[in-house]
Order: C-alpha cells, then sequence, then structure tokens
C-alpha cells in the first residue's frame, strides 16, 4: 500500500513540506543563514545556526527572463531567473562538493511572464559558521560567466555549466553525488548532447 503522501506527486511533496516556511514572515525567510566575509572566497552564505538534512536553508521567488545573467539560476531549457530581488542569494558560491541543493517548489505562469519558486535544501547537516554552496552545474547549461573553480576538492576546474563537460566527464557526473541533484533541463540536454 502507497502512504497517502507518497500518492501525490514529488513537487506537490515538496510544496507541502516547505509550506510553512512559505507563510513566514520575510523577517524569518533568511533566519538560517547570513552573508559573511571570509578568508578563502570574501563573502559568502553561511549557515548560522543548525540545519538539518533535507530541510530548507531558504527559499526565493522570482521572475522567469530568457536572458541569463552571472546572478541567473538556469530554470528550463532557454529560461533563467535573476535573483537581483533577493540579494542574499548572490552570495551562494559554487562547490564541487557542495553543502546544499536547489529545488524547484513551484512554478506559476510561462515563459518571461512567469515566476518560480526555488528551496535551497541542506544535502547534509550544516553546522553554524559552514558556507551554503551548491553545484552550478545542476542548473546550468552554459553559464554566463564560466570561472575557475576554487573550492577545496583536489582538482581545480572550470565551471561553465554542463555543456562544457566532456563525454567522460558527463558520465562520471551524471553517476557521481551531484548528478543526481541535476534538473530536468540539464538531464535533458546532456542526454541529447551525449546522442551526437
Amino acid at each position: 500500500m502507497i502512504s497517502r503522501s507518497l500518492a501525490r506527486p514529488a513537487h506537490m511533496r515538496l510544496a507541502r513540506r516547505f509550506a510553512s516556511l512559505y507563510a513566514a514572515p520575510d523577517d524569518r525567510a533568511y533566519e538560517a543563514v547570513e552573508v559573511r566575509e571570509t578568508r578563502s572566497i570574501g563573502r559568502a552564505l553561511v549557515a548560522v545556526k543548525v540545519v538539518h538534512a533535507d530541510e530548507p536553508v531558504l527559499t526565493f521567488r522570482a521572475k522567469v527572463a530568457a536572458v541569463k545573467s552571472r546572478f541567473s539560476v538556469q530554470v528550463g531549457r532557454d529560461e533563467h531567473t535573476s535573483c537581483k530581488d533577493d540579494q542574499i542569494f548572490m552570495y551562494m558560491n559554487h562547490s564541487c562538493k557542495p553543502t546544499c541543493r536547489l529545488a524547484l517548489v513551484s512554478r506559476e505562469g510561462a515563459g518571461a511572464s512567469g515566476e518560480v519558486e526555488v528551496a535551497v535544501v541542506a544535502r547534509r547537516e550544516l553546522s553554524p559558521g559552514e558556507p551554503v554552496t551548491f553545484d552550478y552545474n545542476t542548473t546550468e547549461w552554459a553559464m554566463a560567466e564560466p570561472f575557475t573553480c576554487n573550492c577545496a576538492t583536489s582538482h581545480k576546474c572550470t565551471v561553465g555549466g554542463a555543456s562544457a563537460f566532456s563525454a567522460d566527464e558527463r558520465e562520471r557526473w551524471l553517476c557521481g553525488p551531484n548528478g543526481g541533484h541535476a534538473w530536468a533541463h540539464i538531464t535533458q540536454l546532456l542526454a541529447e548532447a551525449g546522442s551526437h
């Protein structure tokens, strides 16, 4: 027998799970994080309290646009969203071993008239002072401004979006821990790229 909650589509379960966070006043929306100056990467978004694995760290709403920018998040094949209305999001850095993942919670409207709500979800327990990071390749196909990753992994790589992966990198990434958090448009575009 399937439990009642599992019978609902995944996006509905996620929206229900985070519903209490959406209802929170604006001053509580970011109570788990703040922007701090760090030694290694400058200003960064960090946890200020313990956040348990699979719990929301923060959420943001943004309008959908066709133009990508340094601070946009790709939410569809040709759709991006600027997060300038939620300035705190701009300080969430990339990591090849991220502490969080992004989850699309809701989408209203279509194309440039649409709006999305995105949750930043802890992949593991976060302690106060830990950076809130995600793998940009999980949402971005081709970044507006590629850069060299400076995270604490053993290699330095160029982060340019999932389209920049070689065939070997594509396979390794999709089978690794970050590939499982790729958004649908990224897995679809990677599959199309692999068939050529």
